[in-house]
């Protein structure tokens, strides 16, 4: 059993224990509404699959891959929100409707703005505050586009190598450290000039 497993099962005896000091099931504590959110570790038990598929262990060094470039990008998107919020809020101070009531408040608009989701809940109503929103949703599909850029990149890395492993393997996987050639072995020199013509490392 491993570190996931044990995080996945623990919850389920915090709850029962909770319940237990709670008075029973009709009685609700702290203790249990956290051990019962507590229980959504479980879901981590997904993660396991990745040991399995070579597609998902892909997917895995893509994202840890592409960490280092998102914090950047990352910052743009808070820099924006914060910028295009307060700038709707001062472009829309003479509207009656009152939507975008402080700058906090108008920070939800401004990331679905930015993200391109756009659920129309609040909406400038103002000539400059429809150019406002105009530059928000332009400025958020560039920022988002680095971060696609960035992803892809590295995605695209990562195929390439594990397809040219998998030829490596169909070409050469028969015979290397084979029984019946024990004189062969993956440090050959062919080998080696193989792995440099497919870029394995």
């Amino acid at each position: 059993m491993n570190v996931v497993d044990l995080l996945g099962i623990v919850p389920y005896f915090g709850v029962l224990g909770a319940t237990l000091a709670a008075g029973g099931p009709g009685g609700r504590s702290t203790a249990l509404v956290l051990f019962w959110a507590m229980r959504l570790v479980r879901l981590f038990r997904l993660f396991r699959l990745s040991r399995q598929s070579k597609r998902l262990r892909i997917l895995g060094k893509t994202m840890r891959a592409s960490l280092r470039w998102l914090g950047p990008v990352g910052l743009f998107l808070v820099v924006g929100i914060v910028f295009f919020s307060s700038a709707v809020y001062f472009a829309e101070m003479d509207d009656e409707t009152g939507q975008f009531s402080s700058i906090p408040a108008s920070f939800w608009w401004a990331v679905i703005t930015m993200t391109t989701v756009g659920y129309g809940d609040m909406l400038p109503m103002t000539a400059w505050g429809r150019l406002v929103g105009s530059l928000c949703a332009v400025a958020g599909v560039l920022t988002i586009a680095l971060a696609v850029t960035v992803i892809v990149s590295n995605f695209s890395f990562f195929y390439k190598r594990a397809a040219a492993d998998d030829v490596n393997e169909e070409l050469f996987g028969h015979v290397r450290g084979s029984a019946t050639c024990p004189g062969i072995s993956s440090s050959t020199p062919d080998d080696r000039k193989y792995n440099a013509a497919v870029g394995k490392t």
